[in-house]
């Protein structure tokens, strides 16, 4: 266990029993969680096996509950990438705030919530300047998404919003997209597209 007093963080709140395990598709997945921002817990991994359909990782932690109307605080360093993915594993009804930056050093969150019917508020998503994928289906799945955060950056990449929203069956409004020239494809596959 580490003593910090950091203060950036990913927050995710409970709005009722909930829980929140990690898959990442990479060994050395640098990730604590804390309940009080005082003393930290590192996560752990164990190799799983291969799987099929929705995700390709290899390493899965442990389950950490959070109980109705408690916060669990994130926070790591990594360098997330095309080859380097941490999807979250929600169970509950769960609400993201905070920083994304305290868990990755690159603005790369690929798949990062996608499936998370729990999710029901996502965090804010500060980037301005995209990587290529970046976004790609972050949020794909997440049915009881009610609605999307902002989508502040200027420069686009390649397929950077792809499928980002796709199949967010709760999603009400549909983000403004701030940048005014877009990059090729930008939003290939569909940002929003909703299967039925």
């Amino acid at each position: 266990m580490t003593k910090t007093n950091r203060t950036n963080y990913l927050k995710l709140k409970a709005v009722e029993n909930s829980s929140v395990a990690v898959k990442a598709t990479f060994r050395g997945v640098n990730l604590s969680y804390s309940y009080d921002r005082k003393t930290w817990v590192d996560f752990s991994f164990r190799e799983i096996e291969q799987e099929t359909g929705c995700f390709w990782g290899e390493y899965l932690s442990p389950e950490i509950t959070i109980n109705e109307g408690k916060t669990l605080y994130l926070r790591g360093d990594n360098s997330l990438s095309m080859n380097n993915i941490i999807q979250f594993v929600m169970t509950g009804k769960i609400e993201a705030k905070g920083s994304l930056t305290s868990i990755s050093r690159t603005a790369f969150y690929m798949r990062m919530f996608k499936d998370c019917r729990a999710l029901v508020k996502a965090p804010r998503l500060p980037a301005m300047d995209l990587a290529a994928y970046c976004y790609q289906s972050m949020f794909e799945g997440c049915w009881n998404l009610p609605s999307a955060p902002a989508l502040p950056a200027i420069k686009l990449a390649y397929a950077c919003y792809m499928c980002m929203f796709k199949d967010c069956r709760a999603l009400i409004k549909i983000p403004k997209l701030s940048a005014t020239i877009l990059a090729d494809d930008c939003c290939w596959g569909g940002l929003w597209e909703i299967e039925i």
